[in-house]
């Protein structure tokens, strides 16, 4: 249990260095929000990076198990979650089991993606970094940096805040990157 969770929070911090993802401390996405896509179940791959997804559809509609293997070798489980906010399909992606996370943080994460799905071609577009934490911080939210160099930014601030922040932000075509972080081709459908 305690190797799973070092494991996980290595990798957490990995991807967070790398800017790959972006956490923010209260879930703002509800039930009213999620929607299902059969087309997302399955085993997806991106070939650049390497690394393969596979997304198992949960018994609530909207909500998945992923299973991220990144080259060929380290794994890590995530609950997603795929939402339709305006003219957008987002994914929220969390850990798997949030109440086994111990003392490695006192509130689940979640990290919040773009999502285009076509064609059987997963696009994932991360937050634009470069511009979010004055965006951030003019919108009066608490921004708290995570790691020396300051790159990679915390929401911690009311859900309700967050949730009226990334609506107002999402009509701004600059919020999330122009280039995704992964393209994914389909490999397998869900059986």
């Amino acid at each position: 249990m305690k190797t799973n969770c070092r494991l996980l929070a290595l990798l957490t911090l990995c991807l967070l260095a790398a800017s790959c993802m972006f956490p923010a401390l209260a879930p703002w996405l509800t039930d009213e929000t999620k929607v299902a896509a059969p087309d997302l179940a399955g085993t997806w791959h991106d070939a650049d990076i390497p690394c393969t997804v596979f997304f198992r559809p949960a018994e609530t509609n909207g909500d998945y198990q992923v299973l991220m293997v990144n080259n060929l070798k380290d794994t890590s489980r995530f609950a997603a979650s795929l939402h339709r906010v305006a003219d957008h399909l987002l994914l929220a992606v969390g850990h798997e089991n949030p109440e086994d996370l111990d003392t490695f943080t006192l509130l689940p994460s979640y990290f919040l993606f773009q999502v285009e799905v076509a064609d059987d071609v997963l696009r994932l577009y991360g937050l634009n970094l470069q511009n979010f934490r004055d965006r951030a911080l003019r919108a009066g939210l608490a921004v708290v940096p995570r790691g020396a160099q300051g790159n990679d930014e915390v929401l911690a601030s009311p859900t309700e805040a967050i949730a009226a922040f990334v609506q107002d932000q999402l009509a701004e075509p600059d919020f999330f990157d122009t280039t995704p972080l992964y393209t994914f081709h389909k490999l397998t459908a869900q059986p």
